[in-house]
């Protein structure tokens, strides 16, 4: 039974990986034929795609009356998108430069709200079982409220940029991006196909990935948590790490870091906070939890710290990164965390 669940989660992994890439590629076709700035369609079209594995796995989580393997997930893929995606894109092409407004806009929302996440769990109220605390209807909606505004920022931002555009080499970009645009608009018919294609088939993937998920963990003797933080984690978040890789190949390293804040946000506002205003409140197991959330605040500030210093990720700061990473799934194993 062991083998025939392994062999399953890697088959659905593959599947994952195959659908997330055409719905990213469909979602970036419509963003571009209706020419929502780059800002704006990385923080909702290319968020939504990059991170709908994680949402389906969190909504079939809930469903297997088991949210702490929900919460799991998105703690354990934000660790993987911060940490191993960054790492593995600076190691195979030689390091990244980042941006210093990707820092200050996209990477300071992230840690304000990883942490407001553990505030809000912390002083919540206890639950019906020893060691939970609940997050209420309330909690959800503020996190949802907090990401529209985010995406109202970008907007804005977008619209401001936009209107200083002055140099000629800013304007043919842009008037090449107007080219682009109209040449996919005959696709948008085959761009909304793959969408619904890689849509139904995550969803149908992360089904199975969450239920022999589950199953393999319970037959090594772990938690239904342990499963979401590693196994549901890196299956739903290695479609990422690929696309990241082969966007950094293409010169577009940057992409990746900005990309990973933005999906990490995404997962905690959004895959988390919807079904907590569905449900009217969810129950967490902040007992086991709280050193994990813990883990996912300090390597988001190493990580940072890492970027700030002369704005890039050198390769040693990536092995150092991927240690961090496998040093914390060893203790997650090891019953450390």
């Amino acid at each position: 039974m062991m083998t025939v669940a392994i062999v399953v989660i890697l088959i659905c992994t593959i599947a994952i990986w195959w659908c997330s890439e055409q719905l990213a590629e469909g979602t970036d076709t419509l963003g571009r034929v209706y020419q929502i700035p780059a800002g704006v369609r990385g923080a909702t079209l290319d968020a939504v795609a990059s991170s709908f594995p994680e949402f389906c796995a969190v909504v079939f989580a809930l469903i297997a009356g088991q949210f702490d393997a929900g919460v799991g997930v998105v703690a354990g893929s934000a660790l993987f998108n911060i940490l191993v995606i960054p790492a593995v894109v600076g190691l195979s092409v030689g390091g990244i430069e980042v941006r210093s407004s990707v820092i200050k806009r996209d990477g300071l929302l992230y840690v304000l709200v990883v942490a407001a996440f553990i505030l809000a769990l912390y002083f919540g109220p206890a639950g019906e079982e020893p060691g939970t605390r609940m997050m209420s209807a309330w909690t959800g909606i503020t996190a949802i409220l907090v990401y529209c505004a985010y995406v109202g920022l970008l907007v804005f931002q977008a619209r401001s940029n936009q209107k200083q555009v002055e140099s000629e080499s800013a304007a043919s970009e842009l008037d090449k991006e107007d080219e682009e645009s109209q040449s996919e608009e005959d696709s948008i018919p085959k761009s909304i196909g793959r969408i619904v294609l890689g849509m139904i088939g995550v969803g149908i993937a992360c089904h199975f990935l969450v239920h022999y998920g589950l199953e393999l963990v319970h037959l090594w003797g772990f938690s239904a948590a342990v499963a979401g933080v590693t196994i549901l984690a890196a299956a739903t978040s290695l479609p990422d790490t690929l696309l990241s890789v082969f966007a950094a190949r293409r010169g577009d390293s940057d992409g990746a870091i900005a990309n990973a804040f933005a999906s990490n946000t995404f997962d905690i506002l959004i895959c988390l906070g919807l079904p907590i205003v569905v449900m009217g409140g969810l129950a967490m197991n902040w007992a086991e939890g709280w050193s994990i959330l813990i883990c996912l605040l300090l390597s988001t500030l190493i990580s940072i710290f890492f970027m700030i210093t002369d704005w890039k990720i050198t390769r040693t700061e990536a092995f150092v990164m991927l240690f961090l990473y496998i040093a914390f799934c060893v203790s997650i194993f090891l019953g450390w965390l």
